[in-house]
């Protein structure tokens, strides 16, 4: 088939032939972006055929957690919050059957409220079991995480609603589908591949990946190839040795371990895919290795936190492939900079492994004005959004001469010194790098939204001049910022705090001085450095008491400040996007030329 990319009404498509698709008999296939919640990457697949069946590929990520009010972590189960909205949009209310590929929740999570709240005829699975007598096994995978999946199988089988289904079986269960199944044998694979897996990958995890429950998929001529979470090594060791390769190939790929670890050669050449889906959000999509290999081989590739949900619809004869984002005007990195030489801090004396990198987007040399700022995005203190509040900010400032770092902040797990060390060296490289960047070193601001603006808070009250004494040039230099912009941030730890960002920061029976130390609002003095804040009145999760503290105690101090209320758009604005964004924005830039940080000419 020939194979060309259009775009249509702000979707980019991929279109096979360039023909229409019939739209009475078509098959539609939508692997929906799921959100980072640090656990995880999480995939989820709807399946539409044309006789009005339903049809899961697997349900994305939910971990539950006594912690949160509603049970899951982060507040977020894909089924309910991502899975769920769609089927309403569709008019289903009932699912025909949910494939699991395997037992690990960023893939059955959803499933965990989904079977609560919808009526699932079937659940189909490999049946694997992973067991061992060796505690060592299972860490970094929580056997309570194998253990749950088995109870929720049973649920099923109780009923008599559950298959089981490995290589070699073709599954009659839609009268507009060919659905084989390519892995796993029914004898599983069993070798944990010791001497080639990663040493810090246990068993459990890696022999339930490579046991992941692989379909192909054939609606009229064009075939879905779903191999689930299995691993480069298994992939190479047990996968190819024993499938018949010519099941592997296919139009649609959905990328095997949500695209993260290399493609075999091998298997590279035995799919060809024309389209790659990888199911994988921002952060790790940066260092995705599939994509370079599938490109390749001739493919389109798709990345969930790159372009959004991305649905594929077909007659049978042609497709049509489109997403919701389009990540063409991504800005390009101009640095990547390690955040620390390979141990980082974690305060008192302690120190860890840490291979973060600061993402430098620096502006044309004719707009460029001196001023930098580094970036923090939100995310609750359990993820980074800089989907919405990194990457389109980076942007923008370099279309106003403005150098921007982004700082992808370690996530403090109650080790509370981490976010403010990691902004405090951000400043520190920054300021190091002042005339590679083209930088002044005395115009290096720091910029957070939400829990990022904790960080960010926190950097502007407390810092200092630098070690004269360490053996590390980067932290004989100064990190205190010249100026901050705080943006809904998250300020207190006391009243109006957030409750998700203190009790991952400090915990939820933090002693008194914990509370006032990372009470920002507490910490302002007379050298506090100049602050624009911007927040909306009607923000729930972080109140704007967070900024008004935060400014009456600045005005105490003599310290210049300013504070634009928004009268609507709750916590981020209405989304990060629309007029109320932009005029913060706006602010902000008149705010800094009236500083003199940057010129007039920059608004």
């Amino acid at each position: 088939m020939n194979f060309k990319t259009i775009l249509v009404t702000a979707l980019a498509v991929a279109s096979f032939s360039g023909a229409s698709h019939a739209a009475d008999r078509t098959f539609s296939f939508t692997v929906l972006e799921i959100p980072d919640i640090q656990r995880g990457a999480g995939l989820a697949i709807v399946m539409r055929t044309p006789s009005g069946k339903t049809w899961l590929y697997d349900t994305g990520t939910a971990h539950p957690e006594r912690l949160s009010s509603d049970g899951w972590l982060a507040k977020f189960n894909a089924g309910r919050d991502v899975v769920a909205p769609l089927l309403k949009k569709l008019g289903v209310t009932s699912i025909d059957g949910i494939f699991i590929s395997h037992a690990h929740y960023d893939h059955f999570g959803g499933l965990l409220w989904l079977k609560e709240n919808f009526e699932i005829k079937k659940l189909i699975d490999c049946g694997y079991v992973f067991q061992s007598d060796n505690e060592d096994d299972y860490r970094g995978t929580n056997k309570e995480e194998l253990d749950h999946y088995s109870r929720v199988r049973d649920e099923f089988k109780a009923r008599g609603a559950h298959i089981t289904a490995t290589a070699g079986e073709t599954l009659n269960l839609d009268p507009d589908l060919k659905i084989e199944v390519i892995a796993p044998p029914k004898s599983y694979f069993k070798d944990p591949q010791i001497t080639t897996r990663p040493k810090n990958d246990t068993p459990s995890h890696f022999l339930v990946n490579a046991n992941s429950l692989a379909l192909r998929i054939q609606f009229g001529d064009i075939v879905f190839l779903l191999p689930g979470d299995i691993q480069t090594e298994d992939i190479e060791a047990s996968l190819m040795p024993f499938v018949d390769k010519t099941k592997l190939k296919c139009h649609i790929l959905v990328a095997p371990g949500h695209g993260i670890h290399p493609i075999p050669k091998a298997f590279g050449e035995a799919v060809r895919p024309e389209v790659s889906i990888a199911s994988v959000f921002p952060r790790y999509a940066k260092g995705i290795r599939s994509t370079a290999t599938l490109k390749a081989f001739g493919a389109k590739t798709f990345v969930t936190g790159l372009h959004g949900n991305v649905q594929v619809v077909t007659d049978g004869k042609t497709c049509q492939v489109s997403s919701e984002r389009d990540d063409t005007n991504k800005p390009s990195v101009t640095h990547r900079v390690p955040l620390w030489p390979g141990l980082a801090p974690i305060g008192e004396g302690k120190m860890e492994e840490c291979t973060k990198e600061l993402e430098v987007f620096l502006p044309p040399a004719d707009k460029a004005n001196g001023a930098a700022i580094v970036l923090c995005p939100g995310g609750g203190y359990i993820r980074h959004v800089t989907e919405r509040e990194g990457y389109p900010i980076a942007q923008w400032l370099n279309e106003h001469g403005i150098a921007c770092v982004i700082l992808e902040y370690r996530l403090p797990e109650l080790r509370h010194q981490v976010p403010l060390l990691d902004a405090q060296r951000a400043i520190r490289l920054t300021r190091a790098n002042a005339a590679a960047w083209k930088v002044n070193p005395q115009r290096i601001g720091i910029l957070g939204f939400s829990a990022g603006g904790h960080v960010a808070s926190t950097a502007l009250t407390h810092f200092n001049a630098g070690d004269p004494a360490s053996t590390d040039p980067i932290e004989r230099l100064s990190c205190r910022p010249d100026f901050g912009w705080l943006v809904y941030p998250v300020v207190t730890m006391g009243e109006f705090t957030h409750t998700g960002s203190k009790e991952k920061l400090i915990g939820s029976n933090a002693t008194p001085d914990l509370v006032s130390l990372y009470s920002n609002e507490t910490q302002v003095t007379a050298n506090t450095p100049p602050t624009f804040l911007a927040h909306a009145i009607d923000d729930k999760p972080v109140p704007p008491e967070n900024s008004r503290q935060f400014v009456v105690a600045m005005k105490a101090h003599n310290v210049p400040v300013e504070l634009l209320e928004l009268p609507s758009g709750g916590h981020g604005f209405n989304g990060c996007k629309g007029p109320l964004w932009e005029q913060w924005k706006a602010a902000a830039l008149k705010w800094m030329a009236a500083q003199k940080l940057i010129p007039p000419s920059t608004l």
